[in-house]
């Protein structure tokens, strides 16, 4: 999911030098040829989760109880959708970005959550975790329709597909390579679930992701938006004629990422 946004916006500046309406067209073609490539691949992530969920299960708990083991399955059958869902919605996001729309794609979590919430409210005292797992899948369904809606009002992708049509092949290329990075980085939980619920006791996972999601609110409210809202600008100048300008704008970042470690 964060892969597909982040590949997106430096795939498209290859078509940057073209005419305005040839750019438009390459465009429309690679944003309909990236839909069907991606929803197919998600689709088959997302048959193979559920084919697979009892193997999935005993893989990650095998100590699990008869009545627990039941439940889990049906969870992961609920993630099977979800990862569908959730893989287009990254996907349209990631237009979104492209083209330099943040707010829309911002709200979708509040969306999310609103919808949740709903969904908790009116369940009551009647809700459980299978319960609240189908809210997340709801909400996500939801997520994935609204920023389809606005990836297609802002993108004004066209129908029709002429000949010289970019190849879909770098996108995918560069969303698996982001793709297992992002895996790389989150690494953590193979961590907690081999060494820290071992040595640590019951209940510290849990502790320990609270600790992480506080020590993250300030990356993730300033490093990680201002990530997000410059690399579209900074993909403007990965063009061959805008080298120059590349190396200006990271020579000049460097200058006063200086100045700011000095003052603080």
């Amino acid at each position: 999911f964060a892969a597909l946004p982040t590949a997106i916006i430096p795939v498209m500046q290859k078509t940057a030098e073209s005419s305005a309406e040839d750019q438009t067209a390459r465009e429309s073609a690679l944003f309909w040829k990236g839909l069907f490539a991606f929803a197919g691949i998600l689709a088959v992530i997302s048959l193979g989760i559920g084919l697979l969920r009892s193997e999935i299960l005993h893989a990650l708990a095998p100590e699990l109880a008869a009545e627990q083991n039941n439940l889990g399955v049906r969870l992961i059958m609920i993630l099977a959708a979800f990862v569908f869902f959730r893989g287009l919605e990254a996907y349209f996001r990631g237009w979104q970005f492209k083209k330099k729309h943040f707010v829309s794609p911002a709200l979708s979590p509040f969306l999310v959550n609103i919808i949740v919430l709903v969904i908790v409210l009116s369940l009551n005292e009647r809700l459980d975790i299978e319960a609240l797992a189908y809210a997340w899948l709801v909400s996500s369904i939801a997520s994935c329709i609204y920023n389809g809606v606005f990836a297609l009002l802002v993108v004004k992708p066209s129908f029709r597909v002429g000949k010289g049509t970019p190849s879909v092949f770098p996108l995918l290329k560069l969303t698996f390579a982001v793709a297992a990075i992002e895996l790389i980085s989150l690494i953590y939980p193979i961590v907690d679930r081999g060494l820290a619920a071992r040595f640590l006791g019951e209940g510290q996972i849990a502790a320990l992701r609270y600790a992480v999601f506080l020590a993250m609110l300030a990356p993730g409210v300033l490093v990680v938006t201002f990530s997000l809202a410059s690399f579209p600008w900074i993909s403007d100048y990965s063009v061959p004629e805008e080298t120059d300008r590349l190396r200006k704008l990271f020579k000049l970042s460097q200058v006063l990422s200086s100045q700011r470690r000095d003052e603080t």
